[in-house]
């Protein structure tokens, strides 16, 4: 295992053992607002996608033989659970209506697609970016909306979370072979859910001085 995989293996281990921490502490918070069945839904799709997403890549860097071609499919499935998991967590906070029920329906169906499609896929094929990116940024469509909805602080870190994602997807890319450019990808990657995580977080104070 040469030095960048040991890299890999620990910052998404460290990711793993934070977002524990952090699910935990986001439904103590949760437990002390009048929080709806939408809410604790919301947040347990989120959590599921969040825990999912550092997990498996933790044990896809881990992992050697024939489990690793296992794992690289659960890591880029848990990739689609994560955004679709952070669209729900947010959304049943700060939309309604039809509104909701389409950018949900749309963001879903667009992840099952992708889950799908990467667990038919050859081993050796890489997961399409240009879908990951699709899905993320569905909110686009309901830009005014959301931005009408949510506070100042919740916006940000939304967009913030979103163009980190974005622009760490070069490493991913690594165009140029540069030797640990994955391990930067994570870094962004640990980035971008920071700032997701502080974007639902302030929904939620939101809620609880409503």
């Amino acid at each position: 295992m040469y030095k960048g995989e040991r890299f890999n293996i620990g910052t998404h281990l460290l990711g793993f053992c934070v977002a524990i921490a952090g699910v935990v502490w986001l439904g103590l918070r949760l437990g002390h607002t009048p929080a709806s069945a939408g809410d604790v839904a919301g947040y347990v799709m989120y959590a599921i996608g969040l825990l999912m997403v550092y997990f498996t890549s933790t044990l896809f860097h881990g992992s050697r033989g024939r489990g690793k071609a296992f794992w690289a499919t659960a890591d880029h499935c848990a990739i689609y659970m994560l955004i679709a998991g952070t669209y729900t967590g947010m959304a049943l906070q700060c939309l309604h209506g039809g509104l909701l029920y389409a950018l949900l329906t749309g963001v879903w169906l667009l992840a099952a697609y992708g889950v799908s499609t990467e667990m038919r896929a050859p081993r050796s094929s890489k997961p399409s970016l240009r879908r990951y990116l699709l899905v993320g940024w569905m909110v686009v469509g309901a830009l005014i909306p959301v931005m009408d909805s949510m506070n100042a602080l919740s916006l940000a870190a939304l967009l913030a979370g979103a163009a980190i994602y974005s622009a760490g997807t070069f490493f991913y890319r690594n165009p140029r072979g540069w030797k640990h450019a994955h391990g930067i990808w994570h870094l962004f990657v640990l980035a971008g859910s920071a700032c997701h995580y502080f974007a639902i977080m302030a929904l939620l104070q939101v809620a609880r001085a409503a």
